[in-house]
C-alpha cells in the first residue's frame, strides 16, 4: 500500500489568489457546501508563512497560476514541494499552458469564467474527500509503471494497493474485497490482464468493481478484448495525466451513481431503513441458509401503538418524527448480520440471524422498553410512543410463514393491551 509524500487525512483547504473577491467567493462556497475550513493567502510570501509550520493541516490547495510575487506559477511548485495536491486557477488557457500545468504535478486546472468555475472547484474538493476512503489496485509487472500510476493516484488521495502480476492481484482482492477500481496491464507473467479481468468478473460485478485495462500495444484488438472480457474502460500507454484522471473519475462516478440508484430502490425514503423488496430478496437467503443448517433464527413484527393518535395530535410531522426516531433505535438494535425494514405505515419487520430464542425474547423486550422510555419532540412539544412486538423463533415452512406467525403474535399483543412482546416458539 502506498500514500503520497506528505499525505495526511486533513480537513482544511488553502486558497491562494491575489484577488480578495475570488478568495472570498471560493472560501464561502467551500465552507457552505462542504462544511470544510478554509485558509487564504494573497501571494507566495503569505503562502510560505502559512505552510511553514502547518503543512500537514491541508487536504489540498486552490492556487492562482499568476501572482504578483510569483508570475510564472512558482506558488504551484512550492505547494507541490510540500506534498499538497493543488487545483490551479488561470484566466487564460492554451495547449502550452496546459502542458506546463500538468508538468507541475497538479490535480486539475480551472478557468476563471465566473460562477461555473466555483462549482468545478467544489466538485474537485468533494472528490478528494471521497477518494480518501476508496481503494485502488494497480497491477503491472513493471515497477516503474506501478510507481508512476500510484503517484498519480496518491496525488488524488486514493488508498493505493499494488501487485506485480494477476496472481498477486487475486490474492490482494481476496483480502480486500472493498477495492473499487483495478488498473490492470495486459503484459504480465504468470497471469496476464485478460485472464485477471475474467477472474475478477466472475466474483465482482460491474456494479461494485470498475476495471480499466492498460496496454502499450498498437492493435485495437487489446481494447476490444479487455472490454469484452468485462473491463469498463481502456487506457493506451503512454497516456496523459489529464486523460488518466478523467477516466478514473468517470468510472468511479459511475459506480457511485449505481450505488445511489440501488440505495434508492432498496431503502425507505423517510426512515432510511430497508424496504420490503430488499427484505424479501436478502431475508430469503438468510432464511434458507438457517433452514439448511437447522440454525437458530428469529423474526419480529413491530408496530407503533396508537399511531393514528400521534398523527391526529401532532400532525403528520409528528408522525414522521416518531417513525424516524423509532427507526434509529431499530438500527441500533440490530447486528450487521440482521435485517430491519419498514414494511409500511408504522409497521417494521426484523430478521435476527443465528440468535438463541431466549436472547431474541430478551432483546425484543429491551427494545420495547427503550422505545417506551424515549422522549419524542416536535415544535417544543414532547410526547411518548410505545410499540407492540410479535416474535417467532420457529422456522415454519417458509420466510412468509414466519412473517404470518409473527404478525399473528403482534395482533395478540395489540389486543391484549399493547406495549408488550408476545412470543411463539
Amino acid at each position: 500500500m502506498s500514500r503520497g509524500k506528505g499525505y495526511v487525512l486533513s480537513q482544511k483547504i488553502l486558497v491562494v489568489d491575489d484577488s480578495r473577491s475570488i478568495r472570498t467567493l471560493v472560501s464561502r462556497k467551500l465552507e457552505s457546501e462542504l462544511n470544510i475550513k478554509v485558509d487564504t493567502a494573497e501571494d507566495l510570501r503569505s503562502t510560505k508563512a502559512l505552510l511553514e509550520n502547518n503543512v500537514n493541516d491541508y487536504l489540498m490547495a486552490v492556487v492562482d497560476l499568476n501572482l504578483p510575487d510569483a508570475p510564472d506559477g512558482e506558488v504551484v511548485d512550492y505547494v507541490s514541494s510540500k506534498g499538497i495536491s493543488s487545483v490551479v486557477l488561470t484566466g487564460t488557457f492554451d495547449e502550452r499552458i496546459r502542458k506546463k500545468l500538468f508538468s507541475k504535478n497538479i490535480i486539475d486546472y480551472v478557468l476563471k469564467e465566473g460562477g461555473q468555475d466555483l462549482d468545478t472547484i467544489v466538485r474537485t474538493v468533494a472528490r478528494l474527500k471521497t477518494n480518501e476512503s476508496i481503494k485502488v489496485l494497480v497491477v503491472d509487472d513493471s515497477r516503474f509503471s506501478r510507481n508512476y500510476i500510484a503517484k498519480l493516484l496518491n496525488r488524488q488521495h486514493f488508498e493505493v494497493l499494488e501487485a506485480e502480476n494477476g496472481i498477486a492481484a487475486c490474492e490482494i482482492m481476496e483480502a480486500n474485497p472493498d477495492v473499487s477500481l483495478v488498473l490492470a496491464d495486459y503484459h504480465m507473467p504468470l497471469m496476464d490482464g485478460f485472464e485477471l479481468t475474467t477472474r475478477l468478473r466472475k466474483k465482482f460485478g460491474k456494479d461494485s468493481l470498475a476495471i480499466i485495462g492498460i496496454s502499450a500495444a498498437e492493435d485495437d484488438y487489446f481494447t476490444a478484448k479487455f472490454i469484452k472480457l468485462g473491463a469498463n474502460d481502456f487506457l493506451k500507454k503512454p497516456f496523459g495525466t489529464e486523460e488518466f484522471y478523467c477516466r478514473v473519475d468517470q468510472n468511479l462516478e459511475l459506480l457511485e451513481m449505481i450505488a445511489k440508484i440501488k440505495e434508492a430502490s432498496n431503502t425507505d425514503f423517510l426512515t432510511r431503513l430497508f424496504n420490503r423488496r430488499y427484505f424479501f430478496e436478502n431475508g430469503s437467503r438468510i432464511y434458507e441458509r438457517a433452514s439448511r443448517g437447522n440454525n437458530n433464527i428469529a423474526l419480529a413484527m413491530i408496530d407503533i401503538d396508537h399511531f393514528k393518535m400521534v398523527n391526529d395530535s401532532y400532525g403528520h410531522d409528528g408522525g414522521d418524527v416518531a417513525l424516524i426516531k423509532v427507526s434509529k433505535i431499530l438500527k441500533e438494535f440490530v447486528r450487521p448480520c440482521d435485517i430491519v425494514s419498514r414494511f409500511g405505515g408504522e409497521e417494521f419487520c426484523v430478521l435476527l440471524d443465528g440468535i438463541d430464542p431466549d436472547v431474541a425474547v430478551r432483546k425484543c423486550e429491551e427494545l420495547r422498553s427503550n422505545i417506551e422510555a424515549t422522549v419524542f419532540a416536535i415544535r417544543n412539544v414532547s410526547f411518548s410512543c410505545t410499540v407492540s412486538i410479535g416474535l417467532t423463533c420457529n422456522h415454519h415452512e417458509s420466510l412468509t410463514q414466519m412473517i404470518k406467525e409473527a404478525d399473528t403474535r403482534l395482533y395478540e399483543a395489540k389486543n391484549s393491551g399493547r406495549n408488550r412482546v408476545i412470543y411463539h416458539n
